[in-house]
Order: structure tokens, then C-alpha cells, then sequence
């Protein structure tokens, strides 16, 4: 489980040995929140909202990519992934391209304990006044939400604490 600044907790779960299962909370309400399946813990193949301790329907999003979570692009230090998706939402089906621009390799300091890390810039389709910033955590297989900026500004969020069982 990680704890974000902004009082968000996430618990990941290992689906199979290439995805994993990222069930959030939001800060004053464990029963709403979302869950995100994720390939090579970067990689949004499901997205669903959850209200009031239930999952809401019209919010899922699946994502489809040309390859199986186990032989999509490994993550890599100061590169670029760009990635065709067929997805369905509420809104029908839709195809976009995932740009994913992987920063430098660092040590990340999140509550006294020291973790290998990668920023990741990405941008989806032709939206590229909006970009989602995720550092994955590479010691551990999954990314969180670490910024996020669109042309009304700019949301960042820190990891404060991780709980390990």
C-alpha cells in the first residue's frame, strides 16, 4: 500500500506475473475511489471508477495494445514508447496513439526507505495540452500518479509512505 500526499492510498495486487491491480481510496472517503489495471505496472488496460464501495459501470475504460502485457515495451530509462490503442468507454469505441516518455533512472526517498525509480511523461492521442506524469517505481512493478497538467493548470502529488506486507 501507498500513502500520497494528498491522503490517496493505493493497494496493488499481482494479477499475473505481467499485470497489476491498483485499487485507490480518496482521502476522507475509503469508499470511493477507483481501480486501474496495469501491464508492466505502467500500461492502463482498465479503468473504473468506485462509488460508495461500488464499481460504477459507466466509468470503466478498456484498453487494448497489439501486444500481451508480456511482451509490451520494459520500461527504459531516457526513452520514448509510443503505443496504437483500441479502447471502449461510455462514449463507443476509439483508437488513440500513447506517447510514453521515459526520464532518467533515480533514487526516490519515500519515508526514510530509498527506491529505483523512472518518470514517465504520457500523452494520449492528440491531446497534447494535457500530460500525465506517473513515477514507476521500478523495484516494486508499478507507477503512481505524480502529476498531472492541462491548460487549467497543474496537480502534483508525492508518495509520503509505503506499506509493505
Amino acid at each position: 500500500m501507498i500513502e500520497m500526499d494528498d491522503g490517496t492510498f493505493e493497494t496493488a495486487t499481482r494479477l499475473g506475473p505481467d499485470i497489476i491491480r491498483v485499487t485507490g481510496s480518496y482521502p476522507g472517503d475509503a469508499d470511493d475511489g477507483y481501480i486501474v489495471d496495469l501491464a508492466r505496472g505502467l500500461y492502463t488496460l482498465v479503468y473504473l471508477d468506485i462509488y460508495d464501495g461500488s464499481p460504477d459501470p459507466s466509468s470503466r475504460a478498456t484498453y487494448s495494445f497489439a501486444d500481451p502485457a508480456a511482451e509490451m515495451p520494459a520500461p527504459e530509462p531516457d526513452s520514448t514508447v509510443t503505443l496504437d490503442v483500441i479502447g471502449l468507454d461510455s462514449g463507443g469505441i476509439f483508437t488513440e496513439t500513447q506517447t510514453y516518455s521515459f526520464g532518467p533512472a533515480y533514487d526516490l526517498d519515500i519515508g526514510g526507505c530509498s527506491y529505483a525509480a523512472i518518470d514517465v511523461e504520457v500523452v494520449y492521442g492528440d491531446l497534447v495540452n494535457e500530460v500525465e506524469v506517473y513515477t514507476l517505481l521500478t523495484d516494486l512493478s508499478f507507477s503512481v500518479l505524480t502529476a498531472y497538467d492541462d491548460e487549467f493548470g497543474q496537480d502534483a502529488y508525492r508518495p509520503v509512505r509505503i506499506f509493505l506486507p
